[in-house]
């Protein structure tokens, strides 16, 4: 069959070398099954983005043996070469060498390889297509994931989509940066506290140092936004929020940095829900000049006043690894209900 120039088989990484494709051997045999529309997405990747990832290739007592980890892509290339009319640069493959004490051994890293630990969850994968920018059609044509409803995810994802657009207009975007919008119930050992925003990777850093400077300038019209947002899923929550007493946790180290962020946020939210603000813990005690002693530098517990209130309200800014939130948590259910509410939290990430 005569080769069509424009059919040809692009090479788009680095083995620790290259092998003739008619000299890689296939040592899976039946092991796994590739359907007709499988086949027809993995040569339409390879047709797309290249060849991609070398092939791993079995070397015992120094000889090439066969394929441990590649065996589909091998065997499609084989396919689209052969009976395609496709043209593969030199006739060859990247390949990466894997030891192998013998053939049983060999046998055992395949289904290392053909092994599957994670799985794909619908909130991880959302996130994942976000950040990449990856489309619903091409999530649909161009992979399978194992173990993964695909159907009933791609369901739910426009309207995903319409959420996440709609919370990224100028005014949030102005605040939020690239944080994705997403409440959330998160349990810390003893506790559980609810949380509106979580980091995305490619702009943390760059997140992390906008709310750094909201908080250093006290910016109330950071605040305000936060507040918004908090404040309307707790009226989403709660019949009447207005019986529920509004605190935020003590303040940590402070050199003059004007108002507690956390206090000016729960401030702002009380004010919207028509609740009253209450300073529910003791500040730490001064040290070195303007600096207050953080309560963790303590006996790793705050101290709280006694109030009289007996629905609690605790608001948080940023949750790092949510300790605080426990801690204040565990003192206010001493005295009565407690919903702990954090603008971002994702312990995993921080």
């Amino acid at each position: 069959m005569s080769k069509d120039a424009g059919k040809v088989i692009r090479i788009t990484c680095t083995g620790a070398g290259m092998m003739p494709l008619d000299k890689i051997v296939a040592l899976q045999g039946g092991l796994k099954e590739l359907s007709v529309e499988n086949y027809e997405r993995l040569k339409s990747t390879i047709v797309k983005r290249g060849f991609s990832f070398p092939i791993g290739i079995a070397v015992i007592k120094e000889k090439p043996c066969g394929v441990i980890d590649g065996h589909q892509r091998h065997r499609v290339v084989k396919q689209m070469v052969e009976k395609e009319g496709y043209a593969l640069p030199c006739m060859k493959l990247p390949v990466c060498w894997i030891e192998c004490k013998n053939r049983a051994e060999a046998g055992r890293k395949i289904l290392d390889a053909v092994s599957q630990f994670g799985k794909v969850t619908d909130e991880g994968l959302y996130e994942f297509a976000t950040d990449f920018k990856i489309d619903a059609e091409e999530l649909k044509t161009d992979f399978d994931l194992p173990d993964f409803d695909m159907g009933e995810y791609l369901e739910g994802y426009e309207e995903e989509r319409a959420e996440a657009k709609k919370q990224a207009d100028p005014e949030a975007q102005k605040y939020a940066g690239g944080l994705i919008y997403r409440p959330t119930v998160n349990k810390k050992r003893t506790c559980a506290f609810l949380s509106m925003r979580k980091w995305r990777t490619a702009t943390k850093e760059a997140d992390l140092e906008r709310i750094k400077a909201a908080k250093a300038a006290g910016d109330e019209d950071f605040a305000d936004f936060v507040a918004g947002e908090m404040a309307e899923l707790i009226s989403l929550l709660l019949r009447r929020p207005e019986d529920w007493t509004v605190t935020s946790p003590p303040p940590g180290h402070s050199r003059g940095k004007g108002k507690h962020f956390a206090a000016l946020i729960a401030q702002k939210v009380a004010s919207r829900l028509g609740s009253e603000y209450v300073l529910a813990f003791e500040p730490g005690t001064p040290k070195k000049g303007r600096e207050q002693e953080h309560w963790k530098d303590k006996e790793g517990v705050p101290t709280l006043k006694d109030t009289g209130a007996r629905r609690w309200l605790l608001v948080d800014d940023v949750a790092t690894t949510g300790l605080t939130i426990e801690k204040c948590c565990e003192l206010l259910s001493t005295h009565g209900a407690v919903l702990s509410v954090a603008w971002v939290y994702e312990e995993t990430e921080l």
